[in-house]
């Protein structure tokens, strides 16, 4: 009786370590804002000249983890944006470790001018093309160009301050 309970038990945290929701191989995309809360002497209360005039704007932070079978096909990502002010960018990033990130970072000057981010996508994509993992903001949706003719975009929503 003692055996088949410890072969019980076995099999129940294997299945508990296999089915627990761990993602293996991934590619996410998280967004964050850049403010005053951004900076660490905030946090602290140390003296810090950023405080009088803190950089305003969004950064996203794109992570993976993928097999050394996809490493071996020399993978990058493309990070495709769509800003508030209707235009679009595809950045690349080469990948050259099986577990990594990168920062695509706007703010500032940059930041007023694009008026924000409004949807983003990325793609891991190997050497000969083959798209190995995605992910969309659920708001992403591909930009129709609207060629001669004037558009004035809507504004971008407020939102109440603190």
């Amino acid at each position: 009786m003692a055996f088949k309970t410890k072969i019980f038990f076995s099999l129940l945290a294997l299945s508990t370590l296999t089915f627990s929701g761990c993602k293996r191989y991934y590619l996410e995309v998280a967004q964050q804002v850049i403010n005053r809360d951004y900076l660490a002497s905030t946090h602290v209360g140390s003296p810090d000249p950023l405080q009088c005039n803190p950089l305003y704007g969004r950064q996203l932070i794109i992570s993976w983890q993928i097999p050394q079978e996809i490493l071996n096909e020399n993978p990058h990502v493309d990070l495709d944006i769509i800003f508030w002010n209707y235009t679009e960018e595809r950045i690349t990033y080469g990948v050259d470790a099986k577990r990594g990130y990168v920062l695509y970072t706007l703010a500032g000057s940059e930041y007023e001018r694009m008026k924000g981010i409004l949807s983003y996508k990325a793609r891991l994509v190997t050497q000969n093309g083959r798209v190995y993992r995605d992910w969309e903001q659920q708001l992403w949706v591909d930009l129709i160009q609207i060629e001669n003719e004037e558009f004035t975009p809507p504004p971008q929503p407020t939102f109440p301050s603190n």
